[in-house]
This record gives C-alpha cells, structure tokens and sequence, in this order.
C-alpha cells in the first residue's frame, strides 16, 4: 500500500487502502505508546543498578552503549529492507517493533521484582 495514493484512487480499493492506513497507524501508535511506559522503567533499573556500587553496574552502562549503537545499525538495515522490497510505509512499523521487542527484553532482565512492572 502507497499512501501517497490514496486520495486519488475510486471505489472498493481506496476504502480498503484506508482502512489498512488507518489500522497501520492505530497499531503504530499503541506501540508507541507501550513504549512510553515501558522505556522509563528500564531506564529507573538501570539508573538503580548504575547507583547502587553493584560491580556489574560498568558492564550495564558498556552494555546500554553497545545496544543504543546496535539498535540504530539495525533500524537503519529494516528501513532499508522495507524500501528494497518496496515497502517504505512499513519501515517505521518495524522498527517499533524492534525497539518495542528490545525494551521488553531489557526490562525482563533489570527488574528485580516483576511485579512493581505495568505489564
């Protein structure tokens, strides 16, 4: 689906291209918003771990480095992929996804009561 299009189609097909516009954007913007209430947790256990002297707390801080640069490489690599296939409109929806999927991850691992987490 083109966005760029939608206005100047007639019929069935541009109600369709809407209605999957419209639904891109709504699962976009839940993503979205997942995120910003998982984001801040992550970073207040790690902000707990880097100030609590635990001797880990150097290999969290390498560690969050080393993801800011490997999140960015790989975002750049499915923006690329999704325009490749022809698919530009579906970059930004991956890349969410992978940040979404990464933030999870990250807060699994730092939380050390699962149940002070929104889940």
């Amino acid at each position: 689906m083109n966005w760029f299009h939608l206005g100047h189609r007639g019929g069935d097909e541009a109600s369709e291209d809407r209605t999957g516009y419209a639904s891109q954007w709504f699962d976009l913007t839940a993503s979205g918003l997942r995120m910003s209430i998982d984001a801040p947790q992550v970073i207040a256990f790690r902000l707990a771990k880097l100030g609590s002297g635990d001797p880990r707390a150097g290999r969290e801080a390498s560690l969050m480095v080393e993801e800011k640069f490997k999140a960015i490489a790989d975002s750049h690599l499915l923006a690329l992929k999704a325009a490749l296939r022809g698919e530009p409109e579906r970059a930004a929806g991956e890349i969410v996804d992978l940040y979404q999927h990464r933030i999870e991850a990250n807060k699994r691992r730092l939380n050390p009561s699962p149940s002070l987490v929104l889940s």
